[in-house]
């Protein structure tokens, strides 16, 4: 079930489109919110493609429909495609360099490279939770425990800055605050054991 807000925020955005078809913002928060809550992700890959055919130089609509390919269609080619062409337009985009970073592993590309992504986004937005995650695990596979060390301590750092960090009204920006930047999202503990188990153990067996 969706909620009222949702259904009614929906309804504006669609209204904003009908009205003005050719609104490129509008056309992308569409894209995005047809795709998440309400999980139409066939419908948002052709909204957000609409948005690129009106604006190509458009590096949001590449990032969400890239997005869209990833999580529901493990299309990583075409995710990776849109990617690159976001990061011509805006070379230290984090979002997109987060999220390639995850691509290049799924295309069974060199670790080093899905590092090197994860690392620059992480240096674009240093107060990011969600790329300083990712680094984090990509550097416990590399067996660079040293390393992951050091930045858990920095995630540790910036979750306790982060404590009172205002939950946003409009629910897309929600979404990206909880799941792409993780600003709204809290440490996830099991998460945080299961990482330093894994390095207790790899550094025990010799590994």
């Amino acid at each position: 079930m969706f909620s009222d807000s949702n259904k009614k925020f929906l309804d504006e955005i669609q209204q904003r489109v009908e009205e003005f078809p050719e609104d490129i913002n509008a056309l992308i928060k569409l894209g995005i919110f047809v795709w998440e809550p309400f999980h139409e992700s066939e419908k948002a890959v052709l909204i957000l493609k609409k948005a690129i055919e009106l604006d190509p130089s458009s590096a949001d609509a590449l990032f969400w429909l890239s997005k869209v390919y990833f999580h529901d269609f493990c299309n990583y080619e075409g995710a990776k495609n849109c990617l690159k062409k976001a990061l011509e337009l805006s070379p230290e985009r984090a979002d997109c360099l987060s999220l390639m970073s995850s691509v290049v592993i799924d295309l069974n590309e060199p670790l080093e490279e899905s590092i090197e992504f994860v690392q620059r986004s992480v240096n674009s937005e240093p107060d990011w939770p969600i790329p300083r995650r990712i680094l984090i695990g990509r550097l416990v596979q590399q067996k660079s425990f040293d390393l992951a060390r050091d930045e858990i301590e920095k995630l540790l750092e910036l979750y306790a800055e982060l404590i009172d960090y205002p939950r946003p009204n409009d629910p897309i920006d929600e979404y990206y605050e909880t799941c792409v930047t993780g600003r709204c999202n809290p440490i996830d503990e099991e998460w945080l054991c299961r990482v330093r188990e894994s390095i207790r153990v790899s550094k025990n067996d010799g590994t």
